[in-house]
């Protein structure tokens, strides 16, 4: 009998054995429970994959039972089946052919349970067991039709009929079975999901408030790497520029030398006189430039900090504008950069040649000589305001001396005189970072500085005190002694006036 649908022609009976296999093997794994296909009753799965049907004699396990009901053994199937008729009716395990091939027949439908049994049974080795078969008659008598040509089919298909309503309810129940399980599982996984979604929603604001922190961690990380970078490149432009200016001064000495040995004037070491000598007083020009480069700060840094003096010198400018600015020991140039920046007239005066090249360079006026030198040469009254930078410290008392003398002298009245040097008062400078430039002297206290500027003729000296970071190593003091001895700025400058105008 043939189903024609748009699909395809299907055997109705191969169909139902198909559904009827796969429901069974669906109930095997445990899903649903089956009603079985012939007497309606609850059907029970089969043993799990390594246990052996129960069907055998006590003692050693193998030989066969006495008498075997039908019904029990039809609850196996396929393969199941076979090993347990195997066992049943001839005592023995199914070897692996038997199996293969009596399971083949059986899903094929070439063969019916009880056909196997009756092959079993009376087969010799069966005769000679002689097991009883409880209800095999009815089964086989009813499997024989099936076997008839023609017959036969209509036979199967009427079988498959009479078992389509059980396999409706097998599929009925699957269908109550899944439904059941879905309704059991699904609070669970709705539960999951949310717990999930929590922690999916937790994890996103934990990412949004830790964010902005990990974005600043690295903005500063960037910075601080191209800070490093930064100072890298510097000091190898520092190293660069020394070993250059050192080989220039070595060949320029050398070549003096060679010319006074050819003139027949005196060589370096036979006296004072003679330009070799004068020029061996520059050999350590380069040392010194890449000292200041190391130790000094960036140019930036000390523009920024020198500009807290601008307001000194304008106010000086009001008493002398015609005037200008000489800044003696001037260095590598900041304090005249800036007030070139803002169009006051200076000049620089530097014994370094190096540093006096650097400046020139940067298109500053620049004058290569001795401080005490340049004052001597100033007429009097001729400069609106007399700086120093870091340079006092470096002189004797009696230089120092000459120093404000000559500034006096040369300033206009009203004039301006500033002076910068480290600040003893903090021990970590005087202590340490004073003797980083092995060219210093000693340190002058504010106390000493007033009082001398004071004594060579100056007017309302007054201590100014440049703000700067504190030293690392100071960083965290809170007692007030303390943060006195080792937090105070690190510089201090005294200003004072030439009298002769309002000041």
């Amino acid at each position: 009998m043939k189903i024609t649908t748009s699909i395809a022609e299907i055997d109705v009976e191969t169909l139902a054995d198909r559904v009827r296999r796969e429901m069974e093997e669906k109930a095997a794994g445990g899903q649903a429970p089956a009603v079985d296909e012939t007497e309606g009753a609850p059907w029970e799965p089969p043993a799990a994959d390594g246990e052996r049907p129960p069907f055998e004699a006590a003692g050693d396990g193998l030989g066969p039972a006495a008498e075997v009901s039908y019904g029990d053994l039809a609850s196996w199937d396929g393969e199941r089946f076979v090993e347990a008729a195997y066992r049943a009716v001839l005592g023995r395990p199914a070897d692996e052919e038997a199996l293969a091939h009596y399971g083949r027949g059986l899903r094929e439908g070439r063969l019916s349970k009880a056909e196997l049994l009756a092959r079993l049974r009376w087969s010799g080795e069966g005769r000679a067991c002689g097991v009883r078969l409880r209800g095999l008659w009815g089964p086989l008598l009813l499997a024989l039709p099936g076997r008839i040509p023609v017959v036969g089919r209509l036979w199967r298909a009427l079988g498959a009929l009479v078992r389509l309503p059980a396999l409706w309810g097998r599929v009925a129940a699957l269908e109550s079975g899944l439904e059941g399980l879905v309704e059991e599982r699904l609070p669970a996984m709705e539960g999951r999901l949310e717990e999930m979604a929590s922690r999916e929603s937790r994890l996103e604001g934990l990412v949004e408030e830790r964010l902005p922190a990990m974005e600043g961690r690295l903005e500063e990380a960037a910075a601080e790497l191209g800070r490093l970078r930064e100072e890298a490149r510097e000091r190898r432009e520092i190293l660069d520029r020394f070993r250059r200016d050192l080989l220039d001064q070595e060949r320029r000495l050398w070549r003096l030398l060679d010319r006074e040995a050819q003139a027949g004037e005196p060589a370096a070491g036979a006296g004072d006189s003679g330009t070799a000598a004068r020029e061996r007083d520059h050999l350590l020009d380069a040392l010194y430039s890449t000292l200041e480069d190391a130790f000094r700060g960036t140019r930036g840094e000390i523009k920024k900090r020198l500009e807290f003096y601008l307001p000194l010198v304008e106010r000086a400018l009001e008493a002398a504008p015609s005037r200008p600015v000489a800044d003696l020991g001037c260095g590598r140039g900041e304090w005249l950069e800036l007030l070139s920046e803002r169009g006051i007239s200076c000049v620089g005066v530097d014994l370094n040649r190096v540093m006096a090249d650097r400046c020139r360079e940067r298109g500053l006026a620049v004058v290569e000589g001795d401080a005490l030198d340049y004052l001597d040469r100033c007429g009097p009254g001729s400069l609106a305001a007399v700086t120093a930078f870091q340079l006092v410290e470096h002189l004797p008392l009696d230089a120092l001396v000459r120093l404000l003398d000559g500034a006096f002298r040369c300033l206009a009245p009203g004039g301006l005189l500033l002076l910068e040097t480290p600040n003893p008062e903090n021990l970590l400078v005087s202590g340490y970072t004073f003797y980083l430039d092995p060219t210093h002297k000693h340190p002058i206290p504010p106390e000493t500085a007033v009082f001398l500027v004071e004594a060579r003729g100056f007017r309302d000296p007054g201590i100014l005190r440049p703000p700067s970071p504190p030293l690392p190593e100071a960083e965290g003091l809170t007692e007030p002694l303390l943060k006195k001895l080792f937090l105070s700025e690190r510089d201090y400058a005294v200003a004072a006036w030439k009298p002769g105008a309002k000041a």
